[in-house]
């Protein structure tokens, strides 16, 4: 990540994992995954008192815990 001089990609990342496990990633779960994969870039520093976090909603089976497994 930072001051490797490599840039970390979150995307690659979850595509070489769903294909490990035989899953196909949707166009939903592309979106979110890229949309992750953004903030791992954007890497902003917050203040100490920010409890930061994400919330993802979805049906059930879609695939929010894999996906956050991986991001988290």
């Amino acid at each position: 990540m930072s001051g490797s001089g490599t840039q970390f990609d979150f995307v690659a990342l979850m595509q070489e994992k769903s294909s490990a496990h035989g899953f196909v990633l949707d166009d939903d779960q592309c979106r979110v995954v890229a949309r992750l994969g953004s903030l791992i870039a954007a890497q902003a520093p917050r203040p100490p008192h920010h409890a930061g976090g994400v919330y993802l909603w979805g049906k059930v089976g879609r695939g929010k815990t894999f996906i956050l497994d991986a991001f988290l």
